[in-house]
């Protein structure tokens, strides 16, 4: 009697989703050693030991903030073929709010006379899973790549000056569905739930004097979390089902810290945090 050795379909894409994990912590800790690398051949042997222990740190924090990300993804690609599986994306606009109203010590002196922010326009796009918990609950886990930042800019008689921040991340929303409206053909409900964000890359764009320049913000932090609150309705299509949803989001994590060549203007009281609006529309399964 003969044994097989081809592993069950969930088993493959678990150890597929490893390998995924292990090219991204063999990245991050490339990008840390290049960072790293130019400094090191000067340094004494105790600071290049901190040095090291501080990446294989780093290295780990990056990896750890990984692993809620990949276990949704996995929760996505594995669970029971009942549960629907669906796409959406959509328009959103967001900005950057300030406890103190002020933004020089995070962006710039150059930004003093612009202040009062804009919603900036972005985008996000992503895959969902929607587990039936009762005829009216639902729980909905989601991973998207989302487009937060704002935008200072200023449109003058002669000249436009731009100055966007745009931040990119890896949201992981995690919604609880209650159905107002729970027919067959239609349904709308109320969206709440938490969401948990990693930065991917954050920058600065300005055009001033026709002059633009595209910079990276390191003082952006790698890690965001908030909530989300917002209204859903859904309506039979063909085999699965069309769907619209208008969704605020709140972060709750201070997202930007003073710039290292700035002075801190108000120590321990000023906190940036993401706020977005967005209107997606997708097809579930």
């Amino acid at each position: 009697m003969g044994f097989s050795s081809r592993a069950p379909p969930s088993r493959r894409v678990f150890r597929q989703l490893g390998d995924v994990a292990w090219i991204l912590l063999k990245w991050c800790g490339k990008r840390d050693s290049r960072r790293s690398r130019p400094t090191v051949f000067w340094m004494g042997d105790e600071m290049q030991s901190t040095m090291i222990r501080t990446n294989i740190s780093a290295r780990i924090k990056r990896g750890i903030l990984w692993l809620p990300i990949l276990s949704v993804l996995g929760l996505i690609l594995t669970t029971p073929l009942s549960a629907e599986v669906g796409v959406k994306g959509g328009m959103s606009l967001s900005g950057l709010q300030s406890s103190t109203r002020d933004y020089r010590h995070v962006l710039g002196y150059e930004m003093s006379g612009l202040a009062g922010g804009r919603p900036l326009t972005g985008f996000q796009a992503g895959l969902f899973k929607t587990f039936d918990l009762s005829r009216r609950f639902q729980v909905q886990p989601e991973i998207s790549y989302a487009w937060r930042g704002v935008n200072f800019g200023r449109t003058y008689l002669y000249d436009d000056i731009v100055f966007k921040v745009n931040i990119f991340y890896v949201e992981v929303p995690l919604i609880l569905k209650y159905k107002i409206v729970a027919g067959r053909t239609f349904s709308s409900a109320l969206c709440a739930g938490p969401y948990a964000a990693l930065k991917l890359k954050a920058e600065k764009q300005t055009r001033i004097w026709k002059e633009e320049e595209v910079t990276a913000l390191p003082n952006v932090r790698s890690f965001d979390y908030g909530l989300i609150l917002g209204l859903s309705a859904e309506y039979a299509l063909g085999s699965g089902r069309a769907l619209l949803e208008l969704r605020s989001g709140v972060g709750l994590n201070n997202v930007m810290d003073v710039l290292p060549d700035m002075i801190p203007l108000y120590p321990d009281k000023d906190h940036i945090q993401n706020l977005y609006i967005a209107f997606l529309v997708g097809y579930a399964f």
